[in-house]
């Protein structure tokens, strides 16, 4: 029995009627804790007063039938559904009534259903009882609201309430049915609107608007390039082991802009995301007006580049496991989303080696006071351009970083008004006077310590400052080091004097650096300013050979 149009349905009815299915458009799951516990305490506040619960609108696209068994594709609410699938699920199991169980599959096929097959296994054991191990963070989202609910059920609930609860979740938890009527007004449907305040990012838009493109004029005929390519690019980004931090949304936008001038009239490297996403559709749009296999080839060439960018990232990826620089610049000094598809552009030229110190600087330097985009678009701009050899190609990079280095001002003085910036020359001091490598993982933990305190309990005249000069060099890298956190507390380091703090806190830290500072007095802190002013300025002069 098909499920009526626009009529209100609770979950046990839902149940009874139909298969549902996450269609290939859709994105993966994504509700964090946040959204998970709003939900769990929403259908407990409406068990405790024995109300309805009303969770919204459920668009659905019916796909077929088969015999009294009707199939629908999840349009809008899929978030939510998951989510209430997972809770279901958890309290089924929780039960000795297996009766529960039963409706979550007939006939041995489960009730939700992902199209994606990774996801699908993995949503179907969670369902069936297991908790796998996660290798996305969709799956790692999944598992999270499986076990917080099940650690909630005994104390919000009660074990001897778990029937009943599951009893209302049936019977009083409703949704209102729209039905969509064919394949392309789903997509245009997904496209418009959101589930529960989750915007839909560009990527998500762009698959979306392909999928359209190809249902419309091109018979469905490209639909598996689409979805092999997508899936392809979800599996990268969701995987949880990979280091390299890159905003999808904006910057797999942005490479293909970026890469292919020739195919925008209004090519400009100022131009925003929201733009570039509005040209993309216009291109393909009006090619099709004109000429339906421009459009294809279009979409299929983008399909391909994206493809290289994956293989590009994974390539770093492998990078950052071996080769420290590449640890440093991706993953200690956190480049700007714009500086991404300049670096993946240079790794596949196959120069990303020879040009990362340079890249290093361009971004310790454009990160401080001047919009990045500028610059690195016009270096891109020249780079995607040119044809010439490689050492033509090195000379265009250093006359760019010369001419930001101009520009900018000292090193020093951006270490002096940036914690940022101090915090990765202290590191990059500390590597290279006392030979020592800090893992990612310690480097994000440690903070930014004040050897002569900001509020300081001692007579300060007594080490050489007045109230001038305190102030003054309170804020310079020379007063600064490295220090963890427990060590850096309310118990730890804070305002005694330096004698103390290096005698009972730094002495115990594992940063070479700290344990052996030496400074105790206002010609110290100077005298260490001008050892670092020296040393950035050699660290950071820089001549591509």
């Amino acid at each position: 029995m098909a499920i009526a149009k626009s009529n209100t349905n609770d979950l046990a009815s839902l149940f009874r009627e139909g298969y549902f299915n996450i269609p290939p458009y859709q994105r993966r799951y994504s509700w964090e804790e946040k959204e998970q516990l709003d939900l769990f305490n929403d259908l407990l506040e409406a068990f405790e007063t024995k109300s309805i619960h009303f969770l919204g609108t459920l668009s659905l696209q019916l796909t077929s039938t088969k015999g009294f068994d009707a199939y629908y594709n999840i349009i809008d609410g899929q978030q939510r559904f998951t989510t209430l699938l997972l809770l279901y699920s958890c309290l089924a199991h929780l039960t000795t009534d297996k009766r529960y169980l039963l409706y979550l599959k007939r006939n041995e096929k489960y009730f939700l259903e992902p199209i994606n097959q990774e996801e699908k296994e993995y949503l179907l054991k969670l369902l069936d009882g297991q908790q796998p191990k996660p290798t996305t963070y969709s799956q790692s989202m999944m598992l999270q609201a499986v076990k917080e609910y099940t650690k909630r059920t005994p104390k919000f609930i009660g074990k001897e309430k778990i029937n009943d609860f599951l009893d209302h979740m049936l019977n009083k938890t409703q949704f209102l049915i729209y039905l969509v009527d064919d394949y392309t007004a789903s997509i245009r449907m997904f496209e418009s609107i959101n589930d529960r305040g989750m915007q839909l990012g560009y990527f998500d838009k762009i698959k979306s608007f392909f999928l359209y493109f190809s249902d419309k004029y091109l018979n469905r005929s490209i639909d598996n390039d689409i979805q092999v390519t997508f899936d392809e690019i979800y599996r990268f980004f969701d995987n949880e082991d990979l280091k390299l931090g890159i905003n999808n949304d904006e910057t797999l936008l942005l490479y293909h802009y970026l890469s292919n001038p020739v195919f925008f009239e209004s090519w400009s490297y100022t131009k925003s995301t929201e733009n570039i996403f509005i040209d993309l559709k216009s291109f393909i749009l009006d090619n099709a007006q004109k000429n339906v296999s421009v459009g294809k080839k279009y979409i299929q060439d983008y399909l391909q580049d994206i493809s290289k960018f994956i293989t590009s990232c994974l390539s770093i990826e492998q990078k950052l496991i071996k080769n420290l620089e590449y640890k440093e610049f991706y993953l200690l000094l956190e480049p700007n989303q714009r500086m991404y598809p300049l670096s993946i552009r240079f790794n596949q030229i196959g120069i990303l080696d020879d040009v990362l110190p340079m890249l290093e600087k361009i971004e310790f330097y454009l990160k401080y006071k001047r919009d990045p985009k500028k610059d690195i678009f016009r270096l891109l701009e020249e780079v995607i351009s040119f044809n010439g050899s490689k050492e033509e190609l090195y000379n265009i990079i250093n006359n760019k970083f010369c001419e930001i280095y101009e520009w900018q001002e000292s090193a020093i003085d951006i270490v002096n008004n940036v914690s940022w910036a101090a915090k990765y020359a202290l590191y990059l001091y500390n590597k290279t006077a006392y030979e020592q490598n800090i893992n990612p993982t310690v480097y994000k933990k440690l903070e930014i310590e004040h050897i002569f305190p900001q509020k300081p309990s001692f007579p300060i005249r007594k080490y050489g400052f007045n109230e001038d000069t305190y102030e003054q060099l309170l804020w310079t890298i020379g007063n600064y080091t490295l220090l963890e956190k427990e060590l850096n507390g309310s118990e730890g380091a804070t305002n005694k004097i330096p004698e103390d703090k290096i005698k009972e806190d730094y002495i115990n830290s594992d940063i070479k650096m700290t344990q052996e500072i030496s400074v105790k007095s206002m010609k110290d802190v100077i005298e260490r300013n001008n050892l670092f002013e020296n040393f950035l300025n050699d660290y950071f002069y820089f001549e591509l050979k």
